[in-house]
């Protein structure tokens, strides 16, 4: 469950698709307040989120590795959320979302 959570775990992006309100949310809160103006501003090379994502998602293959009598369950629950990030901006999570939906093709090739 807690892997589910974090795959997508990107509080400085507000166009993720799996919370359509979280821009609306910001854009609210810091609108009546120009005084903040410059002291919240992140760039991409502040954001350390993605070491989050990416360790969710070694997470995620070394329970594939490790557990292949649930690959059914696996399919079923992890996949949708392994297929929603392929949109991953970060380039090396984007990588191992990848290697995680190899692993699951190598299991299932292993069972059948």
């Amino acid at each position: 469950a807690l892997c589910l959570k974090y795959i997508s775990y990107d509080p400085n992006y507000a166009g993720s698709d799996d919370d359509p309100g979280a821009g609306v949310e910001m854009e609210m809160e810091f609108e009546g307040s120009e005084e903040l103006d410059g002291e919240y501003d992140f760039s991409d090379d502040d954001d350390m989120s993605w070491k989050v994502r990416k360790g969710t998602v070694r997470c995620i293959i070394a329970i594939i590795k490790t557990r292949p009598e649930r690959l059914d369950r696996i399919i079923e629950t992890i996949s949708p959320s392994l297929v929603k990030r392929f949109k991953e901006r970060e380039e090396t999570v984007k990588l191992d979302i990848f290697s995680s939906f190899i692993e699951i093709l190598k299991q299932l090739s292993i069972i059948s």
